[in-house]
């Protein structure tokens, strides 16, 4: 909009996808339902919505409440193109006429007639009845019982609920959100009582922002291991139970604009979690979260209100990935390739090999693979040319027709040989020299000189199919202020190779002579304090109750002498509740730490050589896991005292209890930090420094840590 003299007065930006119709009504993918044309779904491939379809408390506060015929659905809720995922949500509060005498709990018998109403309301309206939401973390917070009782709870609805279910042809679904343990324990006491685990495989953290936070990917940061987990399971128990993807999404800042690298990103997971959930045999259809949820300051929504509904880029990947997909049921793809970085897909479909190509690492350079004679399409479907296709992690689809795929397959092998002829994990050994970790793709034995920014090379001989591990120096030491990034220059038989090095922002450990004083001196105003107390250090990333900085926020700060390395934690929280001994008191309040002394850690990889500690109030520290096995109490010293709402940690760690790691300056390791919060008897929250230790053991997720020199 610009005013008469031609001064822009407003600026809108109108995006918009193109996508081809579908034939046929999509099969597998769907999307938390919300305010969109029906007809926008249905280009996009849609086939499944979701939706809560009711409150059992405010459906019927003052006792059971008949069915008028007007409220019985004869069709289903968006037509017959729809599946819905009906939810019957907040089971944990039950309406007072329903309870067990002197309980919170449902009777049976009132629970089993209110079940009848709703299906006889809603059986032509759903398709799968969800038994609540995120059952396991409700149930915990809302009634505040511990999980095992949550699972006692929950599988006694589900044990009343199946037979009636059954009746009426509708299929039972189940959704819990945390860790596996949970999952466990229902599969024990109710597997029978379900038909569906429709997981929620989040990875953490999950925020995209043109700020440039850490946000874990599909690949390693909790997602297929999730799944993993939840189809040894289904595997375990007979097969019998459909595996969902209930509900999968990353979160979008509201100032990225919809061509950022942030938006990209999210079309980029998007398109990768939903390739590679077809991999898996017993998963059946999925529920992308969501259309739109704008809070203000973010949004999971793949559109944006935004003076009317506007597409993201994630959008148009949905659609191209359903199209790649249509008329493939479940899982039938195949991972051909899945060693970090690099990802290659397979399957059949239509008298065509189809294939989809990526690698995780954000940070490489462009490159260029020819496939002549292959189709190739971009995530958002646009044609590419053959000898110049972009290898990236925006995913690329390529089609060959059937009768040539083991030919591609083993020409986009054989390019991707060529091009990326070894497999590597870089990290900081020191502000000085960085950490190769490589494997050699080939099967021949190479010799290549490797060399960092025009540095002297070094010339190392891999074995064919093997892994070898070595050193670099740097040309300088990595700042400290920054992020940093390096060119490694590879050179095999005259061919040079060039593969970009990025390192994330080093975080100080100051050398300070603390033997002494360590359990007194004030070191909350030390300059070199970190301080969380942002909601974006809070996890679980989504809704929950936590107030702001009073109810739950920390000061940290670390350092070391020749004698130990050094932790401190000054905790505000308005409630100390410490619960459990040795390895359990992670589940009170607790500070855990792991560290990664080697900082060697890679992707989707668990502790190896690691460390992970704890101190809680009134309780003796414990080591969960060490080189040499750990679960027992921890023999480092510490201290932790209460002074009003503040929770003060001293920890000293002798350096022999995180061996290889030594008092050398200069020094980087890897540690991360985890702060958990318990009130009223059930874990609400809790915070983090880095990841890699609450919603997984992951050490390659941890912080990096370098040992500054004495002043």
């Amino acid at each position: 909009m610009v005013d008469m003299q031609g001064k822009i007065l407003a600026r809108q930006s109108v995006p918009f996808v193109v996508a081809k119709p579908f034939v046929l009504p999509g099969d597998y993918y769907g999307i938390m339902s919300g305010a969109i044309e029906l007809e926008a779904l249905r280009r996009m491939g849609a086939s499944v919505l979701r939706n809560n379809i009711e409150v059992w408390k405010e459906r019927e506060a003052q006792g059971p409440r008949p069915n008028r015929p007007e409220e019985i659905a004869t069709e289903p809720a968006y037509g017959s193109d729809f599946r819905l995922l009906g939810t019957l949500y907040n089971l944990a509060e039950i309406p007072q006429w329903a309870r067990e005498t002197n309980s919170t709990s449902a009777d049976p018998e009132k629970f089993a007639a209110y079940l009848e109403r709703l299906l006889e309301r809603q059986k032509n309206y759903i398709t799968y009845l969800e038994m609540d939401n995120e059952v396991d973390h409700n149930f915990v917070r809302q009634l505040g019982i511990s999980p095992d009782e949550a699972v006692r709870r929950y599988g006694d609805l589900l044990k009343t609920a199946y037979p009636i279910a059954r009746k009426y042809g509708k299929k039972l679904a189940v959704s819990p959100c945390t860790g596996i343990t949970f999952a466990e324990q229902l599969f024990r006491y109710a597997h029978e009582s379900f038909d569906i685990f429709a997981v929620h495989p989040y990875v953490y953290p999950r925020t995209l922002s043109p700020l440039g936070y850490y946000c874990a990917n599909p690949e390693s940061g909790g997602f297929l291991l999730r799944m993993d987990n939840i189809v040894r399971l289904i595997r375990q128990y007979g097969g019998r139970h459909e595996l969902a993807v209930g509900e999968l999404g990353w979160n979008l800042t509201t100032d990225a604009d919809y061509t950022s690298r942030a938006a990209a990103i999210q079309a980029a997971y998007l398109a990768r979690a939903s390739i590679l959930m077809r991999t898996y045999p017993e998963c059946l259809w999925s529920v992308w979260y969501t259309i739109t949820n704008n809070t203000g300051e973010s949004d999971y929504g793949i559109f944006r209100l935004d003076n009317g509904m506007r597409p993201l880029p994630a959008a148009a990947a949905f659609a191209q990935t359903a199209h790649m997909f249509h008329g493939m049921s479940g899982g039938q793809a195949k991972r051909l390739t899945d060693s970090e970085p690099n990802y290659l897909v397979e399957w059949s479909l239509d008298g065509e090999r189809r294939f989809a190509l990526w690698t995780t690492d954000e940070n490489a350079k462009p490159l260029f693979l020819s496939l002549p004679g292959i189709d190739a399409y971009d995530v958002f479907g646009k044609p590419l040319d053959s000898r110049n296709i972009p290898y990236s992690d925006s995913p690329v689809f390529l089609t060959v027709p059937e009768q040539r795929g083991d030919a591609a397959a083993g020409a986009i092998r054989q390019e991707l040989e060529k091009r990326i002829p070894v497999t590597l994990h870089a990290s900081l050994a020191s502000r000085d020299e960085v950490l190769l970790q490589v494997h050699n793709n080939g099967d021949q034995y190479r010799e290549i000189d490797f060399s960092i920014n025009g540095m002297p090379s070094g010339k190392i001989t891999l074995k064919p199919l093997a892994d070898s591990v070595f050193t670099l120096p740097l040309p300088g030491p990595v700042p400290l202020d920054r992020e940093s990034d390096y060119s490694l220059k590879m050179v095999n038989n005259g061919t040079v190779f060039f593969q970009n090095i990025h390192f994330q922002k080093l975080n100080p450990v100051v050398f300070r002579n603390c033997v002494r004083d360590w359990k007194t001196w004030d070191f909350t105003s030390a300059p070199e304090v970190i301080t969380l107390d942002r909601r974006s250090d809070i996890q679980p990333p989504d809704v929950v109750p936590w107030k702001g900085p009073a109810d739950l926020s920390a000061k940290l700060f670390f350092c070391y002498d020749e004698s130990a390395f050094y932790l401190f934690a000054s905790v505000q929280d308005d409630k100390l509740e410490p619960w459990g001994e040795g390895r359990s008191i992670y589940q009170g309040d607790c500070l855990q730490f792991g560290i990664d002394p080697d900082n060697d850690a890679r992707p989707r990889e668990h502790y190896r050589n690691d460390y992970e500690y704890g101190s809680a109030y009134g309780r003796l520290p414990w080591c969960w896991v060490a080189p040499d096995g750990g679960k027992e109490n921890a023999q480092y010293e510490d201290q932790v005292s209460r002074t009003g709402d503040r929770t003060i940690y001293r920890i000293r760690v002798p350096w022999k209890l995180l061996s290889p790691l030594e008092p050398v300056a200069g020094k980087v390791f890897g540690m991360g930090i985890v702060i958990n919060d318990r009130d009223n008897g059930n874990a609400q929250f809790r915070l983090e420094f880095g990841g890699g230790i609450a919603a997984g053991k992951k050490p390659a997720l941890f912080r990096k840590m370098v040992l500054l020199p004495k002043k």
